[in-house]
């Protein structure tokens, strides 16, 4: 019994031992390390805790700076379709003003009746000036376009004829002459003082035969324009002398003109075709600029779409309302384009806003890399060099090295379908200017010239049939005679219906 019990404990004993054992040595083990190198393993893992420390500081410090980026990217977002909004809402607002104007100047339909030889003079609502009727090519006769007749051909020649004291010899256009004139009088070369759309006078040059004859180009074929001379030399007066046929020309026209000295393009600031008084001022011109191309991008790019047009003159073709062609012009441009936003700006809409109908002029002393971006003069294809300096000013816009020579208001021009010609540019004075452009005071009357009647427009007579016949919903009465129920439709309606009495 004794001897059993002495050999379980001894089997017991020694399966413990052995654990104990293994024990032991992973102590021995680990105290042989620590005093081995005890106080490098403590190092150690203290630089590893440290390290991880940092590490997790840094990762929570870019995970926090992201989210502040994105936090701000979110902001600038929302603050600039806003601000697009905004842009976006002013621009439909002055197109449908103008619109509504159209609208309105159309229904002011003059019928009027005179004897054979007389003259019919018409007068545009709201400014009271007196034109001859048979400039507006918006005006028929009996159903087609007439001819004036000699009696009123010399009617208006007096009628038109500038004051002054002094004669003014007539030009031999058309006549054998070999030589430029140095002075091209506005009045002599743009017939009637009214300006044409499809044929602007850009200065008069010499024939194969010698005979002086005009040089004439349309706005839609012109595009932009960049005219280059020393200062004094007549890059203002040509620019004024094209913006005076715009601001006279029958059909409507929209002047942005930016002077910020005020003084190149001053003889315009009583235009009634300028959309805002004459910009000089850097905010004022970037905010302008930028709503400009704002509409031509969301509104001008959405008619075109609409009727399938490539070009503002494609839609004007197609669509039942003119759309009017926008000129930015810049008088001393240099100084503006030293302005980086500016010049941004300026540059975007030349690259794209040509199709949409808006067209930049820019007059400036040099057309250098240092001052105009090179990208943006390659979009000019219209070039006019003036009087030049130097021989590098000279050949930088066009190659030309007689513009050394040139006197004022001479010019080598270079425009699209037509080979480079030197001609000599219109000129105004700025006091005959001013003159063209005010509003003339009211004609005497006579029995002839008084409104016999005024009718509405087929749009408008269809408009007030459908009220007559009891329809009293102006949406649509605007589906039926727009095929569209917007609320510009809708408003040209309620108009219709006030200004005939129905409501």
């Amino acid at each position: 019994m004794n001897e059993g019990q002495s050999r379980g404990e001894g089997r017991v004993g020694l399966s413990l031992s052995i654990p104990a054992i293994i024990s032991m040595l992973l102590v021995l083990a680990v105290v042989g390390i620590y005093l081995a190198a005890g106080e490098a393993l403590v190092d150690a893992l203290s630089l590893i805790l440290q390290v991880g420390g940092i590490s997790l500081a840094a990762s929570i410090a870019f995970l926090c700076l992201i989210g502040v980026l994105y936090a701000g990217w979110l902001a600038y977002q929302r603050g600039r379709t806003a601000q697009e909004a905004r842009w976006a809402a002013a621009a439909q607002r002055r197109l449908l003003e103008a619109q509504a104007l159209r609208e309105e100047r159309d229904a002011q339909v003059l019928v009027v009746t005179a004897k054979a030889g007389e003259q019919i003079l018409i007068r545009d609502t709201g400014h009271g000036q007196w034109r001859q009727a048979h400039l507006d090519m918006r005006l028929y006769a009996n159903g087609a376009a007439t001819d004036p007749s000699p009696l009123e051909i010399a009617v208006w020649r007096e009628f038109n004829r500038p004051a002054s004291s002094l004669p003014v010899p007539a030009l031999p256009i058309g006549q054998p002459s070999f030589e430029l004139p140095t002075l091209v009088r506005w009045s002599e070369v743009v017939p009637g003082q009214r300006g044409d759309l499809n044929n602007l006078i850009l200065g008069l040059r010499l024939n194969e035969q010698g005979q002086l004859s005009p040089l004439n180009i349309s706005l839609y074929e012109l595009f932009h324009t960049i005219a280059a001379a020393s200062s004094g030399w007549g890059k203002s007066a040509f620019l004024s002398a094209i913006l005076a046929q715009l601001a006279t020309c029958p059909d409507p026209v929209e002047l942005i003109l930016i002077d910020q000295q005020f003084h190149g393009l001053a003889a315009f600031k009583e235009c009634d075709r300028l959309r805002y008084p004459i910009l000089q001022q850097p905010g004022e011109i970037l905010g302008a600029l930028h709503e400009v191309y704002a509409e031509a991008i969301q509104y001008r790019a959405a008619l075109l779409r609409r009727y399938d047009a490539d070009n503002l003159a494609e839609y004007n073709q197609k669509a039942d309302h003119f759309l009017p062609p926008v000129i930015v012009a810049v008088d001393e441009a240099s100084a503006l384009l030293a302005d980086r936003d500016i010049g941004q700006v300026l540059k975007k809409q030349a690259w794209e806003l040509r199709k949409f109908g808006v067209y930049q002029m820019l007059a400036l002393t040099s057309a250098k890399g240092t001052v105009i971006d090179t990208d943006h003069r390659q979009q000019f294809s219209s070039k006019v060099q003036l009087h030049a300096n130097d021989k590098s000013q000279a050949r930088l816009l066009l190659d030309t090295v007689e513009a050394l020579d040139f006197p004022p208001g001479r010019a080598v021009v270079d425009v699209p379908g037509l080979s480079p010609a030197i001609v000599q540019t219109p000129y105004i004075p700025k006091r005959e200017l001013r003159s063209l452009l005010k509003p003339a005071g009211q004609s005497p009357a006579s029995p002839a010239m008084e409104p016999e009647l005024i009718k509405p427009t087929d749009k408008q007579q269809v408009a007030l049939n459908l009220w007559d016949r009891g329809e009293r919903s102006p949406s649509v009465i605007a589906f039926q005679v727009y095929n569209d129920a917007g609320g510009r439709q809708i408003e040209l309606v309620n108009k219709t219906l006030r200004k005939f009495g129905r409501i």
